[in-house]
């Protein structure tokens, strides 16, 4: 837990009281993100730290409309790493990963996929069909239930494993012979009998295989992708946090002034264009109508 300090605690006192009592319980929640995404030495919270935290805070519901809307750069979205033990988004900073590079090396390839396995994992065990039955449910429920295994599991066991749900990513580490992979290890697929649910499946893409493992070989039996989740779930775990980047310190979907102006323009829309060749007389010309088009609306 975190601990304040006498100067700490009263101010924080002092800056919660004009907080009515219906926001308080949320102010202080959005406190405390604000003070564990700080680089903290120790359990201790001195005073600066929380100044730092409210002004966050306050920051974030004084916002302006200027701050609305904004060009991100690709090199300037922040990166976060998913850490399991606090079960959270640490920024990069608090983490003991390098800083981004443009010319990355192979080491930088395997992390990519890690991360994207680390990510793809949490959100798995959060959904309604992972999730551990509670103590005391009816035995229906328990058995709709499933459990995800490691690749690891599989491979210490010699004996047959049956009926199993394993996410891994495919690869092709031998011509024509698929292998699943996951942190802990590799094992090869047998795909003659196996299903596959509606999508596209290709090489490095991440799935979930449910089938039996014998000898050495995992024999898959249906083919799917990991469950996706709606943004509201994933905002009730990590709350109003930035992942996108930008001057505003939280979430911009949840901000009331761009409610406010969405609902004041319901007809406005973006345009986005690629690959416009100016020096193309044919392009000219369909610019032109483009244009014409938006001047009526």
């Amino acid at each position: 837990g975190l601990l304040l300090r006498a100067e700490a605690t009263k101010y924080l006192t002092e800056a919660l009281q004009a907080v009515s009592e219906a926001e308080l319980e949320d102010m202080i929640e959005n406190i405390i993100d604000a003070v564990e995404k700080q680089p903290l030495s120790c359990n201790m919270i001195e005073k600066s730290t929380v100044e730092a935290a409210v002004l966050e805070c306050s920051q974030s519901l004084d916002e302006t409309i200027d701050h609305i809307f904004n060009i991100i750069g690709a090199f300037d979205i922040p990166h976060y790493i998913y850490n399991s033990e606090r079960k959270k988004f640490l920024p990069l900073s608090m983490t003991s990963h390098p800083a981004p590079n443009l010319f990355g090396c192979a080491k930088d390839k395997a992390e990519l996929f890690r991360e994207r396995y680390v990510i793809l994992q949490q959100r798995t065990h959060r959904h309604e069909l992972f999730t551990p039955s509670a103590v005391g449910t009816h035995p229906d429920e328990s058995r709709s239930k499933f459990q995800l295994k490691t690749i690891e599991t599989l491979l210490g066991n010699s004996a047959r494993v049956g009926e199993v749900i394993v996410l891994g990513m495919i690869t092709q580490l031998k011509e024509g012979k698929f292998f699943l992979e996951d942190p802990t290890g590799v094992v090869q697929l047998d795909l003659s009998k196996a299903q596959f649910h509606s999508g596209l499946y290709t090489e490095s893409c991440f799935v979930l295989t449910e089938g039996w493992y014998e000898d050495g070989i995992f024999h898959v039996s249906a083919f799917g992708f990991p469950p996706t989740e709606p943004s509201a779930t994933t905002r009730a775990y990590y709350g109003n946090t930035n992942f996108f980047g930008g001057p505003s310190s939280t979430s911009v979907k949840a901000s009331a002034k761009l409610k406010q102006l969405e609902e004041e323009n319901e007809d406005a829309m973006f345009v986005f264009l690629s690959d416009v060749w100016l020096d193309q007389v044919e392009v000219l010309e369909k610019l032109r109508i483009m244009f014409s088009g938006c001047s009526v609306c």
